[in-house]
């Protein structure tokens, strides 16, 4: 159990803010390996200077919630096993000799916990610092066991020297059309995954990078009013580029390759202000008739930064074929629970369920809502991306968790009287769920209020409100999209009907 007698060393490089999500990022380093003398003549009976290292373990507080592992860029399985007081081992398999590792690389080692997480490890309130983790590994050397065992240490900053080779990314960036109007002109991108050309003659450098932030170059005299990602909205700001040109700069994307769904591009909209039908100087600079743009990807891979520089190429906009509507084929129901009040605000808690999936849900297609995709569309085993409840646009959010994990939000508009309160980041499938096995969803509001939702009023319960889950069937070879709407312990169709007729004055069905 010496650290200091085998080759392997992991350091805390930092933490991200990856959609609702928090990235811990480790980096597996390999080290010389020199033993000291002894003392009275003594030898060791062995040592672990090229050990097979078989697994490799990080403590994490026991009540924090993973959502997936990475090691070199790709998502692996992980196990977890009882710690100390308020701890758990998060393990992986890796299974690899030295000479299998380069000693000149970093491996980058992710692990990704749900919500937003100001501490990992119990070791940083133990060694009273942020760069403090518990790790142990497992292996063997020859017919010695090995079971190093020690405390991440910092690791510095990757180099500023950037590698700006496109061919060398896995990311690229597409023109997919725009939509023109007096007031402002929307964007659409594609984020599209591609394979990277590697070869043995190129030292492979930026195949699996993280993409942080993206670079757009713009006209100067544009005025760049929002920017989503996924409808996510992004925090931008604007620099210099010429004296011509502007830099977009599109900030905290924090994502990983394996967030990305090589199937489809991740659509990226930019929204300017007024009629803008050429934004970018690139086009203009090669005489390109539709929109050419000039890019930056910027991330890291292990030590090395990257900034892979490209030019847009025109892709195709996916099909607006809509989602399928339809609460009595889909897997979930929401209902409320209990309303509390304290400290000047109130938590309202409702509870998230998965009812059955597949053959489960055979009832009839009578909601009458489906008319944007279809029936043929099968959602009875859909994921949860977001979920939205319609509030009272009056009140003020001020936190939203979903099984103990703190989520982001924001804001949409519904109608006079209320907003969708929409929940990002939610990701999760049919087999995060245990079968009518309910989950917590929490939100909070300032000030002392006994209704969230418009709809407590129209039927005349505190416990009606009104929400939307929105999510995909995986199913090869696209994903189909679903979106069932509902009332929380109201879940007939009549309900619905209710909703989007006449019979409510002054209401509107919203998507």
């Amino acid at each position: 159990e010496q650290l200091n007698l085998e080759p392997y060393r992991l350091t805390l490089v930092g933490t991200k803010h990856t959609g609702s999500d928090t990235a811990y990022e480790f980096q597996l380093v390999i080290v010389p390996v020199v033993i000291p003398p002894l003392v009275n003549g003594e030898v060791y009976s062995g040592d672990c200077a090229d050990m097979y290292i078989r697994d490799m373990a990080v403590s994490i507080y026991d009540n924090l919630l993973v959502k997936y592992v990475l090691f070199n860029g790709s998502t692996v399985d992980w196990w977890a096993s009882p710690n100390a007081v308020n701890s758990t081992w998060i393990s992986i398999g890796l299974y690899k000799s030295l000479s299998e590792f380069d000693a000149s690389l970093a491996y980058d080692f992710v692990i990704t916990v749900r919500g937003n997480v100001s501490e990992l490890c119990p070791a940083t309130v133990f060694f009273q610092s942020q760069d403090a983790c518990e790790y142990a590994m497992h292996g063997r050397s020859g017919e010695f066991q090995c079971c190093p065992h020690g405390i991440t240490q910092p690791q510095g900053p990757p180099s500023e020297c950037c590698v700006d080779q496109l061919s060398q990314s896995p990311y690229r960036l597409e023109y997919l059309d725009h939509v023109l109007s007096t007031q402002s002109t929307s964007y659409n991108f594609g984020i599209e995954v591609v394979t990277p050309n590697v070869s043995a003659l190129v030292l492979d450098q930026c195949s699996t990078m993280s993409l942080d932030y993206l670079q757009i170059q713009i006209f100067s005299h544009i005025n760049v009013l929002q920017v989503l990602l996924e409808d996510r909205v992004l925090p931008f700001n604007i620099t210099p580029a010429t004296n011509y040109s502007n830099w977009l700069n599109i900030n905290d994307i924090n994502k990983f390759l394996s967030d990305f769904n090589p199937m489809v591009p991740a659509s990226l909209t930019v929204v300017l202000e007024g009629w803008i039908n050429e934004p970018c100087p690139a086009s203009w600079l090669f005489n390109h008739p539709a929109p050419l743009c000039e890019y930056v990807f910027h991330g890291e891979e292990g030590q090395v930064t990257c900034c892979p520089l490209g030019l847009t190429q025109k892709g195709q906009p996916p099909e607006s074929c809509g989602c399928r509507d339809d609460l009595d084929q889909s897997p979930y129901r929401m209902a409320y629970s209990i309303e509390t009040q304290a400290d000047d605000t109130s938590t309202f808690e409702f509870s998230v369920a998965m009812i059955g999936v597949g053959q489960d849900l055979n009832q009839p297609d009578f909601d009458g809502y489906d008319t944007d995709f279809g029936v043929a569309v099968n959602c009875s085993a859909m994921t949860i991306k977001d979920i939205k409840i319609a509030i009272w646009s009056y009140v003020n959010v001020t936190s939203v968790t979903f099984n103990t994990a703190v989520l982001d939000y924001q804001f949409t508009y519904n109608n006079p009287q209320s907003n969708w309160l929409w929940i990002l980041g939610v990701d999760y499938s049919v087999t995060d769920f245990e079968l009518q096995v309910p989950l917590s969803l929490s939100v909070t509001i300032e000030g002392s209020y006994y209704e969230l939702c418009p709809a407590s009023d129209y039927f005349g319960s505190q416990s009606s409100c009104e929400y939307i889950v929105t999510g995909y069937q995986p199913t090869a070879p696209f994903y189909e999209g679903c979106c069932p709407h509902g009332v929380t312990a109201y879940g007939t169709p009549s309900r619905l009907q209710n909703l989007a007729g006449n019979s409510i004055p002054g209401w509107t069905y919203g998507r």
